[in-house]
């Protein structure tokens, strides 16, 4: 009998679970499978592909027993086995500035969620922009097959292409500049009921950075989960900064 693919198997895990206790939760498989449970969701809904970088995740920081540990681990010996694992491919960083302004995210986004017509001028109305900027926005998503034309329809095509940028490459500044200035625009018309603006200044020990960056990622985990099963509703940018305040180029960093 051949082996179930990666797919079928953590379905499976989840239904069996689900069969022996209703309360059992995509939450849970998640976390004995050593992933964040937006990501396994975004798995199991085809979303993303399994790469070996997730593959191999989850085999090495499963929490797995018994039967359920053995499926996996044939699974996965299968998987490579096979070639069936898809490598990762990064967006270059010609590619990457390419992606980096803000209408970018915010119509992969309006796309997704299916807010209102997938049409240019809808688009270019819904956040103020010209129809000639969503046109080449569209354009390059195709371009760089991160969208594709189904039945009229768009479908993102998001599977084993992840963005490329890193902090202090021309794409991340370019972009981080431009959702600055777009932040501060919608301070003109949107209502702080709308909207939250938080910001405060410590004195922290060089020891403790990891730990406050790992809370800081978990806060963008939780606000993801919150928000997963959700498809109607605005479109929001939420971002966190975490930065040293001295002049590091003359005066470098280091654990006083």
């Amino acid at each position: 009998m051949a082996t179930p693919n990666m797919y079928e198997v953590l379905k499976n895990l989840l239904l069996e679970r689900q069969k022996k206790n209703p309360d059992s939760s995509l939450r849970s498989l998640a976390k004995d499978l050593s992933i964040s449970p937006s990501r396994l969701s975004l798995l199991l809904n085809g979303k993303i592909d399994l790469t070996r970088e997730l593959l191999d995740k989850i085999k090495t920081g499963n929490k797995l027993e018994g039967e359920e540990k053995i499926m996996l681990d044939e699974c996965y010996e299968n998987y490579y086995s096979r070639g069936d694992v898809q490598p990762t491919r990064y967006l270059t960083l010609d590619e990457s500035i390419k992606v980096s302004g803000w209408e970018f995210g915010a119509i992969r986004v309006y796309l997704d969620s299916g807010l209102g017509d997938a049409n240019p001028e809808s688009i270019a109305k819904h956040f103020g922009i010209t129809v000639e900027k969503v046109n080449e926005v569209i354009q390059t998503m195709f371009d760089l097959e991160l969208l594709e034309m189904q039945d009229g329809k768009y479908v993102l095509q998001a599977k084993s292409i992840f963005n490329g940028i890193k902090p202090g490459d021309e794409a991340f500044k370019k972009s981080f500049s431009e959702l600055c200035v777009r932040g501060i625009e919608c301070m003109d018309w949107s209502p702080l009921e709308h909207r939250e603006f938080y910001g405060s200044t410590f004195c922290i020990p060089m020891d403790l950075v990891p730990k406050i960056k790992k809370l800081l990622g978990k806060c963008i985990t939780d606000v993801g989960e919150c928000t997963m099963h959700h498809k109607k509703g605005e479109i929001y940018r939420l971002n966190i900064q975490f930065f040293p305040m001295r002049d590091g180029k003359n005066v470098p960093l280091k654990d006083e």
